[in-house]
């Protein structure tokens, strides 16, 4: 389980680490993957993140675009849950 940024590993576009994986977490049949923003920026907003788990029967994708809900000013993603 991995995360790409517009097609390149995380800590490959942000070797600076203002974005950096979690390790992936395993409770029952769940796995998670968090991914940290520890400053967001206005390209943050502009990227593509995809989540991707490999194993042998294929290839899964989730794909989230963050948007800052202006009212709020909160960030939402959606598409998830």
């Amino acid at each position: 389980m991995y995360w790409l940024a517009n097609g390149t590993f995380v800590d490959q576009l942000y070797p600076n680490g203002t974005v950096k994986e979690e390790a992936t977490m395993e409770k029952g049949n769940k796995l998670t993957r968090e991914l940290i923003f520890f400053q967001l920026t206005a390209q943050d907003l502009r990227t593509r993140f995809d989540c991707l788990i490999t194993d042998p029967s294929g290839v899964f994708q989730k794909t989230i675009q963050t948007q800052l809900d202006t009212s709020s000013r909160q960030l939402v993603s959606p598409g998830m849950g």
